[in-house]
């Protein structure tokens, strides 16, 4: 004879689920939160603060047409103003050509921005401008991470801020004699490289802020290690922890897909925000194309989550036809043997 649960242990059992229940939702939210926080951060880790990365994609973005021509006319503009080329021009021409100048001073840039434009998109350009680019992330980083080569290259001095470039030097004449262009090696005095880059009783305030930055960054690290552990297990607790799995697999699915999705939107918002924020146009496209390849990691993973995200609700939605049909055709496979 079947016995008969009591209202009293249905009544436990349902509190037991709904707590199950509720402390599934809370640990898959928690979960989506911290896969989101982990992706973002190592993205950053490895495309920001990574200085060789970061110095690949520099190279990278001035292969891309936008920001060659971009830069060549920043380049020419500035080449042009600094030697006042129509004033010049219009100095050495006879009186009765001074019209000319202006056709004259136009052909001219068209021609020097060509040339420009033609030598940033060398290679060998680019490899020396990634160097240098590499060079000077490795010491801004060290600065923030307050560790050697370069993290003692900033000082304060009383009232001044000293620049230390010394190190930065040295690593360029490394580099050369590496490529048999120095022959020989050049010993560096003692003080040289030493750049007084501000002077004025605010030097201490900036200190302050360098200090700042520098326990944020090793904050931010101890956290990121914290997302990246805490994403699998929270995930792994969230589908234990639940009274029906299948469920849980499917609200985490979810909740994947929700982060993806958030994630994605906001870097497709980035492009119309530099428009806002640049006015002038080939400013405004190389600004875009450099962003779109920063951020293409970024958006490669998510992008990834999100189909993985969305093959996780349909098989957590549809999982018993799915296994109905998987037994049918195995079924139907073995009497296909037999006959």
């Amino acid at each position: 004879m079947a016995t008969m649960s009591s209202p009293k242990s249905r009544n436990h059992s349902r509190t037991q689920s709904t707590l199950r229940y509720s402390a599934s939702v809370v640990l898959s939210v928690l979960a989506g939160v911290s896969l989101l926080l982990a992706s973002v951060g190592i993205w950053v880790n490895n495309s920001i603060f990574d200085s060789k990365r970061f110095a690949d994609t520099v190279e990278d973005v001035l292969d891309e047409p936008t920001v060659n021509t971009a830069l060549s006319r920043y380049v020419v503009d500035q080449l042009m103003a600094t030697l006042d080329v129509q004033q010049t021009i219009t100095d050495r021409l006879p009186d009765e050509f001074e019209g000319a100048a202006v056709l004259l001073v136009g052909a001219l840039r068209n021609v020097v921005e060509d040339a420009v434009r033609t030598v940033l998109a060398e290679e060998r350009v680019r490899e020396l401008v990634g160097d240098q680019v590499e060079i000077t992330h490795e010491l801004f980083m060290n600065v923030l991470e307050d560790q050697g080569p370069f993290g003692s290259a900033v000082t304060t001095q009383g009232n001044q801020v000293v620049l230390d470039l010394k190190p930065v030097f040295n690593r360029v004449l490394d580099n050369l004699e590496r490529g048999d262009i120095l022959r020989e090696r050049i010993d560096l005095p003692e003080d040289f490289g030493k750049l007084v880059v501000y002077e004025g009783d605010a030097v201490e305030s900036s200190s302050v802020i360098l200090r700042t930055a520098q326990d944020t960054l090793s904050l931010y690290k101890r956290l990121l290690i914290l997302f990246i552990v805490a994403a699998p297990l929270l995930t792994i607790a969230a589908i234990y922890i639940a009274s029906s799995r299948r469920h849980a697999v499917r609200r985490l699915g979810i909740v994947f897909a929700a982060v993806a999705a958030a994630v994605l939107a906001v870097v497709s918002r980035i492009g119309p925000a530099l428009d806002n924020l640049i006015r002038n146009p080939d400013a405004n496209a190389a600004a875009g194309t450099i962003a779109d390849v920063f951020l293409q990691r970024l958006v490669r993973f998510n992008w990834l989550l999100l189909l993985i995200a969305v093959v996780l609700i349909v098989v957590a939605t549809f999982y018993n036809q799915l296994m109905s049909f998987y037994s049918s055709f195995k079924q139907s496979r073995l009497s296909k043997n037999v006959d």
